[in-house]
């Protein structure tokens, strides 16, 4: 809508001068002409309309009507609001909100003001209200429709209730909205041209084409061309409220604030840095490799073995129904702190697994926010894992790329261990390096999840073989297993979080300190261990993730691992299993 000055518009000082000597209780209005009881005639620059939901309503351009009715206009740029003043009250009209604001609060109304063709429009009941002047329209007006969006499957075609398959988000400053469902909610019939690679669209003997890969709208024989294409958002074809707009002829209104959508990211404009890397003293041993005092495994994929890691995710994906289906690779410490003579390349690996994810895959970047928390204690110097706070990073990626949130680090207690000594001593015992890593403790923080967790471990797919209980963070164990109990077969957790959704992380055991952050957003927390399955290590314990998913009603599927996992030929050969 255009920017309208502060003060008010030069018509003002006309309609004091049809106004200051006279009352006007009633005003006549005609589709092209508004007529008051002192027969003087204003014209319209736009037309009314009808406006039907549960009632229908009837709209008036708010400045054509301003003259007759003395109505003082202007616009507040803080408010994003129409300054109405009328007889020393002054009302504040928010754009497609059922709200008017006064200086003695709101006023909640039945119908909203609707911007239509960069016009504000009232209904004569809230211009009644304003005023206390009574509309009388004596025309046949046409009839406007008009989409109402929330924040969830939720939306109202002209004041109707639908419910569509999948939320709206916000990308790039635009509204996105799921084409298919809310299209026909609005009684199109759909289909799709393989040869445009377009959405068909037909209603009322008109077709319409939605071009995946182009930013083109037809409607008919018009073409409207954006400077923006349609997204896809887990399988479903996204488009803007404008693009909507465009096929359906309904203006849409959107209440409340929306998810923010991240675009799938590949990591193609991922970088190292080396700003980190470690330099002094070099020790070898048991496959560790210890800088100075710092403790690292320079490990890394081939092209090859990422690529094979990418279709195994893509095939277990494919065999999964009704899920969310997430990839998430994590970097390990060499990746950031190896010496540059000793980088591993790390970053390679992941990006071509990245690259190679269908479009039933999400692929979660978490090596950019690790990066930028490079410099703080984000991977453990004496064991192989990350810390809880490192996971802490990547988890806040992931559940705010699904347009979720956590609160920040510091809100969480903090249960600190400073005589903490890890994997690595083990790994490397009777090398010097194994002795500088067993005489260097270091921190283990363990952060509590913010809500109650209940926590069982099972041996079993069909969770009929109970094991034993564990506790999400346990603060009175001083190694890396205080994270869940360690690599259980399955282990689930029930929690108090306010939310009715669930997960499953098909996980080593980097996932277990991911997995105490996910109990903050997710009322069921399922963490499996392919490596306790299917053949793997000669445990032929059977798990079918599918059946799983049905039977423990899962809403989000997570598959987080690091590097060695995807240059194991026995770690996704067990992943595999599980479709």
């Amino acid at each position: 809508m255009k920017k309208r000055m502060l003060i008010a518009i030069s018509a003002i000082m006309l309609c004091f001068m049809y106004t200051s000597a006279y009352a006007v209780e009633s005003l006549e209005i005609y589709a092209d002409r508004a007529v008051s009881e002192l027969k003087r005639e204003f014209m319209f620059t736009s037309s009314p309309f009808i406006y039907a939901s549960d009632e229908k309503y009837e709209y008036i351009p708010i400045d054509d009507i301003a003259p007759a009715l003395g109505l003082s206009l202007g616009w507040d740029l803080s408010r994003h609001a129409e300054i109405c003043i009328f007889d020393d009250t002054t009302y504040y009209l928010y754009p497609n909100k059922n709200e008017i604001e006064t200086e003695n609060g709101f006023i909640w109304t039945s119908t909203p003001c609707i911007i239509k063709d960069d016009k504000l429009y009232v209904s004569k009941d809230n211009i009644e209200l304003m005023t206390g002047v009574s509309i009388n329209v004596k025309s046949e007006l046409e009839e406007y429709g008009i989409i109402e969006t929330l924040n969830s499957t939720k939306i109202y075609i002209n004041g109707i209730e639908k419910t569509i398959d999948a939320k709206p988000y916000m990308y790039d400053l635009r509204l996105y909205i799921p084409a298919n469902s809310v299209l026909t909610a609005c009684g199109y019939t759909l289909g799709w041209d393989s040869q445009k690679n377009a959405v068909i669209a037909y209603k009322d003997g008109v077709y319409s084409y939605i071009y995946m890969n182009e930013g083109r709208v037809s409607v008919g024989s018009l073409d409207t061309i954006f400077s923006y294409t349609p997204i896809n958002i887990k399988g479903t074809m996204y488009i803007s409220s404008e693009m909507l707009e465009k096929v359906t002829g309904y203006s849409v209104i959107s209440h409340g604030e929306y998810s923010e959508y991240k675009k799938r990211d590949t990591m193609s404009s991922t970088t190292r840095t080396d700003s980190y890397r470690l330099s002094g003293n070099v020790y070898k041993g048991g496959g560790v490799t210890v800088v100075n005092k710092f403790g690292m495994e320079l490990v890394s994929a081939s092209s090859s073995e990422a690529i094979k890691y990418a279709g195994v995710i893509n095939a277990v994906a494919d065999s999964l129904s009704d899920v969310n289906v997430y990839n998430i690779l994590v970097p390990t410490a060499a990746e950031f702190y190896a010496p540059l003579e000793m980088y591993p390349n790390q970053l390679a690996g992941i990006r071509t697994v990245y690259e190679n994810l269908s479009d039933k895959v999400t692929p979660v970047n978490v090596y950019d926010t690790l990066k930028a928390h490079a410099n703080e204690k984000i991977y453990f110097s004496t064991d192989h894992h990350w810390t809880q706070r490192g996971a802490y990073y990547a988890y806040k990626e992931f559940i705010e790329l699904k347009g979720g949130e956590i609160e920040p680090l510091s809100a969480f207690t903090n249960y600190p261990s400073y005589n903490f000594v890890g994997s690595f001593a083990g790994f490397a015992r009777g090398t010097t390096a194994g002795n500088i890593l067993k005489g260097s403790p270091e921190l283990l923080e363990r952060f509590m999840p913010k809500y109650a967790t209940v926590g069982t471990v099972f041996s079993d797919c069909a969770v009929q073989r109970p094991q034993y209980t564990v506790k999400a963070v346990n603060t009175s164990n001083n190694s890396y297993s205080c994270f869940i109990g360690g690599d259980g077969p399955v282990t689930i957790f029930y929690t108090d979080a306010p939310s009715d959704e669930s997960i499953v992380i098909i996980k080593e055991s980097f996932g277990n300190a991911f997995a105490t952050w996910a109990m903050n957003n997710y009322k069921k927390v399922c963490v499996v261990d392919p490596r306790k399955f299917n053949g793997f290590g000669g445990n032929n314990n059977y798990f079918n993730l599918d059946s799983f998913c049905k039977r423990m009603d899962i809403d989000d599927v997570a598959f987080i691992n690091y590097p060695v996992v995807v240059a194991s030929s026995g770690i996704r050969s067990a992943i595999l299993s599980m479709r």
